[in-house]
């Protein structure tokens, strides 16, 4: 299915302001299925700083004490490389809140930090007792939540120094699960209790705001403030409008999918759900219905714990074997032949053997040049704002000029002398 979106943009001509009625198109295939090119479990993907080339993700070989990776690619997914391995050191979250720093935790007791585009990476200890590290969120260089099980239970800590120290929140209900950064300083945490706790304080304490459902909660993220879904087993996702306040439920799919991940596409409509077995779930309403799937083409083999879109729209699915989905998306920019008709200049007309065709906003792609009788009998491609074109070698008459710019052509009539 495709998908468009369309932005009005605003030109400037001489000392003026006007209104182009341009509108840049987005265009979005379908979900291709690839391979990143390392058979491990990917938990986490990153796009730092809202650009769409330079990605990180995370992983580990086996789901209980394997070994870690970080992978990176600087064009878009088309190809990876790896940055960083491990052995024995698993790794389950990844933040990269700027494109040079980062954070990795997992297995074997291991959180590190780099800032240098993971080149190097300097470790660290949140956490004394620690089990393993579940997952993390940093809302910039500075700030950050983990998540952790211990020797004796699990445990929340919160940094504002990027990592230099740690302070234990307060309140967790349960195994926390995912994390995700909202606004401010709000963060939300679901659990395996079924609980949606809040913090309001960067993760120095956490009220329970939503509890009693008997799935897991595994995922959660927001659109906004106020729209936000958490995400479980059994087919089960839990929706607010309200910034968390009430919580209604929904069964997408059959009632036996783990929904590991939400994300939304381009408004609050538009919204894409991952999970286990492979499964990949799209609504266009809010998430009312969801009648876009790919049970069809599923092979059910793979887990899928990621989702995101990035500022041109494209979307990412990172999951286990190395497997990765990528719904790439094309731009182009139309504009109102009328208007660029307008800002065209043609001169002279009568014209002799030299046209002068000149735009004060667009670059001029190419000119087709017709006789009377509607046979083409010059092409000139000019790429920029201004040309002068030599018509020497036509007969005195009258043509027809076929001019275009952005996708987009007018006509004008000349004269020859």
């Amino acid at each position: 299915m495709k998908k468009k979106y369309f932005i009005l943009l605003i030109g400037l001509a001489g000392l003026g302001c006007f209104n182009l009625n341009a509108q840049q198109e987005v265009t979005c295939g379908e979900w291709e299925k690839l391979n990143v090119g390392f058979d491990y479990i990917f938990r986490g993907i990153e796009f730092p700083e809202d650009q769409n080339d330079i990605a990180y993700a995370a992983g580990e070989s086996l789901t209980y004490n394997g070994d870690g990776i970080v992978i990176k690619t600087i064009d878009g997914g088309d190809t990876w490389s790896q940055i960083w391995f491990g052995e024995d050191q698993g790794l389950k979250g990844i933040s990269f809140p700027t494109l040079n720093t980062g954070y990795v935790a997992g297995w074997g007791d291991y959180f590190a930090k780099t800032t240098d585009g993971g080149a190097t990476w300097q470790q660290q200890t949140p956490i004394s007792d620690v089990f393993f590290y579940r997952n993390m969120v940093f809302k910039d260089e500075n700030n950050g939540v983990i998540t952790a099980q211990t020797t004796t239970g699990s445990a929340v800590y919160w940094t504002n120094d990027g990592g230099q120290t740690w302070a234990e929140g307060t309140g967790l209900a349960s195994v926390p699960y995912q994390i995700t950064y909202v606004s401010g300083d709000t963060y939300f945490i679901v659990t395996n209790g079924g609980q949606i706790q809040k913090s309001i304080d960067n993760g120095a304490s956490w009220t329970t705001v939503f509890t009693g459902t008997p799935e897991s909660l595994i995922g959660i993220e927001f659109y906004d403030d106020m729209v936000g879904v958490a995400t479980g087993d059994d087919g089960v996702i839990y929706k607010t409008a309200d910034g968390g306040t009430t919580w209604e439920s929904q069964t997408v799919g059959e009632g036996s999918e783990l929904w590991r991940d939400i994300a939304w596409e381009d408004d609050a409509n538009k919204l894409t759900l991952v999970g286990t077995p492979e499964q990949i779930y799209e609504s266009e309403d809010g998430g009312q219905t969801w009648p876009i799937d790919n049970t069809d083409v599923s092979d059910y083999y793979s887990a899928l714990y990621e989702v995101l879109y990035t500022s041109n729209g494209t979307g990412y699915i990172i999951g286990s074997q190395g497997v990765f989905f990528r719904k790439k998306c094309e731009t182009t920019l139309n504009i109102d032949s009328n208007l660029f008709g307008q800002d065209l200049s043609i001169y002279p007309n009568p014209m002799r053997d030299i046209l002068n065709l000149r735009s004060s906003t667009f670059d001029i792609e190419k000119v087709i040049v017709h006789d009377v009788l509607g046979k083409q009998v010059a092409t000139i491609l000019i790429d920029d704002r201004f040309a002068s074109i030599d018509l020497s070698s036509l007969k005195p008459g009258i043509y027809l000029l076929k001019i275009s710019a952005i996708n987009t052509t007018v006509i004008r009539k000349v004269i020859k002398k």
